[in-house]
């Protein structure tokens, strides 16, 4: 048999090896489809636009020769041994194979089969399917015309229709595309910025399929379709593309497709890219009363399909206590309720209101039902078992349990059977998912226990290759760790790709002091800053070998940021291999000071927080709302590390520096670096309102009459947006990954303009002036919390670009003197002001660690 490589080139650089790898299998044709500079470098060349797919692939039909035919970008890749699986499976007489998909930056479970492959029917299985071109290999007698009105969505119709008419296919299960990007179906596409992705695909295709093809696969993909814009737009990644009018117009064509899928998909469909949080939400939209009129067994037996999470374990003196979810809250009404048991007898359980929020663009769709639960010490022998019940007023149903994938506090690991976690020495948590275990271990039994996680390290770790350098790790940790244990081992971190933070000014403290402390400060090897500190030895590169051992040592971690863990190179993929050694207390040191309304960030529960550093009464009255979870012990009066650098040093410059958007800024993020830059940033508002701004001629004109400079600071998120703002020689255009200090900017500044920006709170503290800039365009991604801007706020509100030059020009003019009812607020908004923040906060934490060791 033959194969067809229809190859759409999108990236050149990764095309070649593509193309060495197909031709390393015999009898193959290769055909690229691109654009006209590219037509000599290629045998078999197509020239056309990249911006129509289904124009691309319909001029390669008539060249192909191929038995089978693989549509794909040339930036996707099929490793050797998955192309020769396909060459095989096309013996078996039939007229689709397919293979799983998966990102080169992202890390699925292992999908675990009976046989590698299986041929698959889409009766049997509605709810299998793969919506990327480049994961299926099409016999040339079923291939047609892509529909060219469908334009970019003309490939995923084309496989939609094609799988439904034929039924049947060999599913490759575990072979995989590799995509360097997320596809056009995945949450995190680009497309998720396009209005037209949203109400116009929903309406024009999506309620279409549904009303003519009567499928439960069809119903399956149309389901999965709707979740997919959903998903985009959960909690934090809101892209803020549709106004509440769109929004509205967008939920009435969801309910009209919704109307075609039965209740039973919707609440069974399960995905490996799509959370099911949202199903029993999509069937109230489809049916209000859905769950009212349900039977209270069924309504039990739905309710047993979701799985107690553990977010956080705590060894306390005389407890270990459990922090836990339960995402289905919505079931427990009436009788129902969860119930703990420790060796079958019921435990109390303290219920809180810890953010646990589900919000689908910004509105509140559900929240979970979390609590707390303590096992004293006196309670748990050898072989103990605590249990979780769903009662549903005549039974107690036994659930699972699971362990947060999110958070490194829950010890153990779902993907992982042979987890485990040591406390107090001689005791080991375990679990089978049923029942969590407490039981006594010693030194022969703990080498056992780690013998056979390191067996679950290579059986399961997709990435081979991270299992065994974990195993590797775990092994030089166990041999170094004499020379660490005793010692204060602290860490602390700024943005990784940027110093001169609470993170250093705090670990340069430390540094004075004569004590047994090691104090190490995190940072980028590639960073400016870095090249700074790098003569100094506790100063360690973030992925070092040194950096991990630090870590893995550390008593306590001043986190700058929220998900510390990330910070300190133990990110998604790793983290899960050392939970059970990451046994440092976080202490919140800040980025800029907790007045926004930011639950989802700065809550309890994100990094097991034990300690909390404020500079304001203001700051603390926003932490003690239940949705934060904080004792109002643990939220201190200190205030925070690089307010001890903070002094006027005016020289006449004006600051402009606003903060970002989720819905402007590149979906990918890069772990101790900046976003990588995006392409419809000049098409956003915020880019129209300051590139206007910082090129305002009268400003300009002003700044020169009055002798001022205008520098205008972009947002670290957005450093890789700073070529598309036009210079002009009077505005000096900075991101603080340059080699630029905030202290320098920040105490050298004579005025500052931001919209929300934490920096606001360092200005206001030197008691300089402030003029805050909020155009309606421009509304804020985090609530105000714990700062009323117009009764609280350290200067005026200004909405329109002219009305704000008019009052710069005004300040200009009168040397920039502060008004004395903003100087008030500032003196009444801090708590301290003597340069004294670093030792506070190093008193507090020894405290801590003292009373701790008691």
């Amino acid at each position: 048999m033959r194969l067809s490589f229809v190859i759409l080139l999108d990236d050149y650089s990764k095309i070649k090896k593509k193309i060495k790898t197909i031709n390393k299998i015999s009898n193959t044709q290769v055909i690229v489809v691109g654009p006209k500079r590219y037509k000599d470098k290629f045998n078999n060349y197509i020239v056309d636009n990249l911006n129509n797919y289904s124009v691309a692939f319909n001029k390669s039909l008539s060249k192909i020769d191929g038995d089978f035919v693989n549509f794909s970008l040339g930036s996707s890749f099929i490793p050797k041994k998955s192309l020769k699986k396909v060459k095989k499976a096309t013996l078996e007489n039939k007229k689709i194979i397919r293979l799983s998909t998966t990102y080169k930056s992202a890390e699925y479970k292992n999908i675990k089969v009976s046989v590698d492959t299986e041929i698959k029917d889409t009766l049997s299985y509605p709810n299998d399917f793969e919506l990327v071109m480049d994961a299926y290999f099409f016999n040339k007698d079923i291939i047609k015309e892509f529909k060219e009105e469908l334009s970019e969505f003309g490939p995923i119709d084309y496989l939609i229709q094609t799988t439904n008419a034929i039924g049947d296919y060999i599913s490759l299960n575990n072979d995989y595309v590799y995509l360097k990007e997320y596809d056009i179906a995945h949450p995190k596409t680009k497309e998720a910025y396009k209005k037209e992705w949203y109400t116009d695909f929903i309406k024009g295709y999506i309620y279409e399929l549904l009303k003519n093809e009567d499928t439960d696969y069809i119903k399956n993909i149309s389901y999965y379709l709707i979740l997919v814009r959903l998903s985009a737009n959960v909690n934090s990644s809101n892209k803020m593309v549709l106004n509440n009018d769109e929004l509205g117009q967008f939920s009435k064509e969801i309910k009209k497709c919704l109307k075609y899928i039965p209740e039973e998909i919707i609440l069974n469909f399960e995905n490996k890219t799509i959370s099911s949080a949202y199903n029993d939400t999509m069937v109230a939209l489809k049916n209000k009363d859905y769950f009212e009129k349900c039977t209270k067994d069924y309504l039990s037996i739905q309710a047993q399909k979701y799985n107690i999470d553990i977010c956080a374990i705590n060894n306390n003196e005389n407890e270990v206590v459990f922090d836990v979810e339960y995402s289905a809250k919505r079931y427990l009404i009436e009788d129902f309720k969860i119930i703990a048991k420790l060796n079958g007898k019921e435990l109390p359980i303290k219920e809180n209101d810890i953010y646990s929020d589900t919000l689908l663009f910004g509105h509140k769709i559900k929240d979970k039902y979390t609590f707390q639960i303590s096992c004293f010490k006196n309670d748990i022998n050898n072989n103990s078992s605590l249990e979780f019940f769903l009662y549903d007023g005549e039974s107690d149903n036994k659930l699972i349990i699971d362990f947060n994938n999110a958070r490194p506090a829950a010890k153990l690991v779902n993907s992982f059977p042979n987890s485990y976690w040591v406390y107090d020495k001689k005791m080991v948590i375990t679990s089978n998912h049923e029942s969590i275990f407490f039981n006594k271990t010693n030194y022969f039994q703990r080498f056992i226990k780690e013998f056979k996680l390191y067996i679950d390290y290579i059986k399961y770790s997709q990435k081979i290759k991270l299992g065994v350098q974990s195993i590797l790790l775990r092994q030089i940790y166990r041999l170094t760790r004499p020379f660490y244990k005793g010692k204060h081992i602290w860490i602390t971190f700024d943005k990784l790709y940027k110093g001169g933070d609470n993170g250093e000014y705090f670990y340069q403290y430390c540094k004075t002091k004569k004590d047994n402390v090691k104090c190490y400060y995190i940072i980028n090897k590639n960073s400016h800053d870095y090249q700074r500190l790098k003569s100094d030895k506790k100063v360690v590169p973030f992925k070092s070998l040194k950096e991990y051992l630090v870590v893995l040592n550390s008593e306590c971690v001043f986190a700058t940021h929220a998900g510390a863990a990330s910070f300190m190179a133990f990110t998604g993929g790793k983290e899960k291999y050392f939970r059970d050694l990451l046994n440092y207390d976080v202490f919140c040191l800040q980025h800029g000071l907790t007045i926004q309304d930011i639950p989802h960030l700065q809550n309890r529960l994100r990094d097991n927080t034990k300690l909390y550093f404020c500079a304001s009464d203001n700051e603390i009255n926003n932490l003690l709302q239940p949705k934060y979870d904080y004792n109002p012990k643990v939220l201190l009066k200190t205030g925070i590390p690089r307010y001890d650098g903070l002094k006027n040093n005016d020289q006449r410059e004006i600051l402009i520096t606003p903060t970002w958007r989720s819905n402007m800024a590149n979906v990918v993020t890069v772990i101790g670096g900046t976003r990588p830059y995006y392409e419809g940033f000049k098409e956003t508002e915020y880019f129209r309102i300051f590139n206007t701004l910082i090129n305002d001629k009268r400003l300009i004109d002003a700044a020169k009459k009055y002798n001022y400079r205008i520098t205008y600071l972009i947002h670290p998120t957005l450093t890789a947006q700073i070529d598309d703002f036009d210079k002009n020689d009077y505005v000096d255009i900075f991101t603080v990954t340059q080699d630029q200090s905030y202290e320098k900017l920040l105490t050298e500044s004579s005025l500052m303009v931001t919209d929300y920006s934490g920096v606001q709170y360092d200005f206001a503290y030197m008691r300089k002036p402030i003029i805050y800039f909020h155009p309606d365009e421009l509304p804020p991604h985090y609530g105000s919390g714990g700062i009323n801007y117009e009764t609280e706020g350290f200067g005026p509100i200004i909405k329109t670009i002219d009305k704000l030059v008019d009052e710069l020009i005004e300040k200009m003019k009168n040397n920039c003197e502060n008004d004395k009812k903003y100087i008030n607020r500032a003196d009444k908004f801090f708590i301290y002001n003597d340069f004294n923040s670093c030792q506070r906060i190093y008193d507090e934490a020894m405290k801590f660690i003292s009373e701790k060791k008691r």
